[in-house]
């Protein structure tokens, strides 16, 4: 089966350090990720720098703080971008970023990507949509917020809690051609049976061991990263049908002496476990074979 691309999501598990955020990426190849995903924007873009009840977290993790607050914790500063992206590529890594507007947009275009994506509350910002695939690239849209993939673009199936008890995987292929899912589980089966619906793209958090972050609820430390890329490939595995069926040790028509020609005695021949037969033993000269209800069946006198 085709080979799931698995995306390791820095966010801002680096805490605010570059050098986080290249050690970061070096974890990311040693456990086998194919790429990896900054989040490019700028304070502005994500919320006005308003004080009011409309920009305040009500539950989970981050339940009583401002938008405004947390997103200056977890910002990628737009000026570290460049050397990131180099860093990627050096690696073998494929660097590539969610945008959130026009500013962050333009300053991950000239880095020359392959892939945009869109996070999913940015999914309902159509006019975003449309910059971003007017680049001539991929794009990614994250469905936390939406059902159904929008035209052109590659779907990321998600759930927008973090954690997520359950990635709730659509009862059918929603998202039609190439599709993925955007994983804040903490476990590993749910993308396994991600790859088992025909997912091509995974992608989840990386963060490291001892480096306290934002998402760390909900993220995996190298060691974690590099099982969860292991079960991956297993479950790839197992799904992989067999192109052809082993004989190995059969059971067989064989010859309990060693024959010669001449008449054929009473328990010459008979069926045994082996990996090659009588015909292969002995050449068909001497040996005449005829078909009695589909089995084989050793007759008459060698020639």
């Amino acid at each position: 089966m085709p080979r799931a691309k698995i995306i390791a999501e820095l966010s801002g598990n680096h805490a605010g350090k570059l050098e986080h955020a290249h050690a970061l990426i070096d974890a990311a190849k040693t456990a086998g990720a194919d790429y990896v995903k900054f989040q490019a924007f700028t304070l502005d873009e994500m919320t006005p720098n308003v004080v009011h009840p409309a920009y305040v977290l009500p539950d989970g993790p981050w339940a009583g703080r401002t938008l405004r607050e947390l997103y200056r914790s977890t910002r990628t500063p737009l000026e570290w971008l460049p050397q990131l992206f180099q860093h990627a590529r050096d690696v073998g890594l494929e660097p590539f970023a969610s945008v959130f507007g026009q500013v962050s947009l333009e300053a991950v275009r000239l880095l020359e990507p392959k892939l945009y994506k869109i996070a999913s509350a940015e999914a309902l910002d159509t006019g975003l949509v449309r910059l971003a695939r007017a680049t001539g690239q991929r794009v990614m849209v994250s469905l936390g917020l939406r059902d159904w993939a929008l035209p052109g673009t590659i779907a990321m199936w998600c759930v927008a809690e973090y954690p997520a008890a359950s990635v709730h995987l659509p009862k059918w292929n929603t998202m039609g051609g190439e599709w993925g899912l955007s994983d804040h589980s903490r476990g590993v089966l749910g993308s396994q049976l991600a790859v088992a619906r025909g997912a091509c793209y995974l992608e989840k958090h990386l963060m490291l061991p001892d480096v306290p972050c934002e998402d760390e609820g909900f993220s995996l430390t190298p060691a974690e990263f590099a099982h969860y890329v292991q079960g991956i490939r297993e479950a790839e595995q197992h799904l992989t049908p067999r192109t052809e069926v082993p004989t190995g040790f059969a059971r067989r028509w064989v010859a309990d002496r060693a024959l010669q020609p001449g008449p054929l005695q009473v328990g010459d021949v008979r069926t045994a476990r082996a990996n090659m037969g009588i015909l292969a033993i002995y050449p068909l000269k001497y040996l005449k074979v005829a078909k009695s209800y589909g089995e084989p069946i050793l007759v008459g006198e060698a020639q």
